[in-house]
């Protein structure tokens, strides 16, 4: 009856009822985070961060109820997305630099889409990425993704024959 409860179906039904009742709820949550950070260096000592973030989900509920006096079902669904963007400049970057800082990133972006589009072996592949030495020092980046599904279902009878 619990299981029944937490996916929102009336309470006072069922086990109290005479009448005979089958009862079905379901719930389901999910998420998934996405975060990308990377790190640029220049020869001249520059630093250049850049992280972005994305999160996104869904919460689903539904069930039905049938007795000898009809039937009802509901359906509820919310979803939620959420970006966040962060730069941070540490120097002050010449134009060479900034070309410099462009192609990396379009690359990185390059990577990133093999990555969260399911390919990581393939992204991994594509990951030895060559910079251009007479402006940048160094490169690194990291890309992680956390998803996660929470499914709920129950059934019941009560009433005669239940």
């Amino acid at each position: 009856m619990d299981a029944i409860r937490s996916t929102g179906l009336p309470p006072g039904l069922g086990a109290r009822s005479r009448e005979p009742v089958e009862a079905t709820g379901a719930m389901a949550k999910f998420r998934s985070t996405q975060k990308t950070e990377i790190e640029l260096v220049t020869q001249d000592g520059d630093r250049v961060r850049l992280s972005l973030k994305t999160r996104e989900g869904f919460d689903a509920r539904g069930g039905s109820l049938v007795g000898l006096q009809g039937a009802a079902a509901y359906a509820a669904v919310s979803a939620f997305s959420e970006t966040r963007f962060r730069l941070d400049v540490q120097g002050s970057l010449d134009e060479g630099e900034l070309a410099a800082i462009r192609e990396v990133l379009g690359r990185v972006d390059e990577i990133a889409s093999r990555f969260y589009g399911g390919d990581a072996t393939d992204a991994a592949d594509a990951a030895a990425l060559a910079f251009d030495g007479a402006e940048l020092a160094g490169v690194s980046f990291r890309l992680s993704e956390r998803q996660s599904l929470d499914y709920r279902t129950a059934l019941l009878r009560s009433g005669p024959g239940g």
